[in-house]
């Protein structure tokens, strides 16, 4: 999964429930730490730590092309004497 940096200029939301400052955030809540007062180190330790992340942008999907279908492997012999 790939994940942005921290950066202290974008807004931030909860990404699971947590309680901070004595408020109680749910997972996509908007977290404005620094209106709670909340140092930007402190910030980073929760960005660190996977509380706080940066809301995803809406994008739409690029499309690929057509989809391609791949076969499943084929089945695995079950008894021994088939196996050598």
């Amino acid at each position: 999964m790939f994940r942005v940096a921290f950066d202290p200029d974008l807004p931030a939301v909860a990404a699971h429930p947590f309680n901070a400052k004595g408020k109680q955030f749910a997972a996509g809540d908007a977290v404005d730490w620094k209106a709670l007062g909340i140092s930007e180190r402190i910030a980073l330790d929760l960005w660190l730590a996977g509380t706080i992340s940066h809301p995803v942008a809406n994008t739409a999907p690029v499309s690929a092309g057509p989809s391609v279908t791949v076969p499943p492997p084929a089945p695995q012999p079950t008894k021994r004497s088939q196996r050598r």
